[in-house]
């Protein structure tokens, strides 16, 4: 079976960390065809380190390490890609395997966004990567989900009218 749900959730997943990676090191450029406009963060992050009392050059090793960490995210979701694409047949006998260490990172990451937006005080920052992580779970549920229709035969979930002869309908009588 064909994961398209798991592949089409990874897929946004891979984006989104690869764009949010690019917006910490492309921000505010041009790029010959268009100009970067992401999130301005200079001035939003100088704040949060003002607020902590902490050196503003920080700015700069904290959007370099964010960078990294990030494309080390989209980099987890390409290698699903990858797996799901071209290695079917090793993803039926390995079903969620491949899809553990980019949740787990994009737990990890979420969390440690979410701890940096209390102790910074950005309440919608903090609402933002909550629901980020309750996405990251249902992509989780959506790919089991669709794991265990790979092991699962078709006619056991296919409805009524693909059901054997052996089985019977427990419904009971309807007058």
């Amino acid at each position: 079976m064909v994961r398209i749900l798991t592949i089409g959730l990874s897929f946004y997943w891979f984006f989104f960390w690869l764009m949010n990676a690019l917006d910490k090191v492309l921000n505010r450029q041009d790029l010959g065809i268009l100009r970067w406009n992401g999130r301005e963060r200079s001035g939003q992050f100088a704040g949060y380190l003002e607020k902590m009392n902490l050196s503003v050059d920080l700015y700069v090793p904290l959007m370099i390490f964010a960078f990294v960490v990030e494309l080390a995210v989209a980099l987890a979701f390409l290698r699903v890609l990858v797996v799901l694409i071209k290695q079917r047949h090793i993803v039926r006998f390995m079903p969620q395997e491949c899809l553990k260490l980019p949740i787990f990172l994009s737990i990890m990451v979420f969390t440690g966004f979410s701890v940096f937006d209390v102790v910074a005080g950005d309440r919608a920052e903090l609402l933002e990567h909550g629901t980020y992580m309750c996405l990251v779970g249902v992509t989780w549920i959506i790919a089991s989900f669709e794991s265990v229709l790979d092991v699962v035969p078709q006619r056991d979930y296919a409805g009524t009218e693909r059901r054997s002869e052996t089985m019977t309908d427990r419904r009971g009588d309807v007058d």
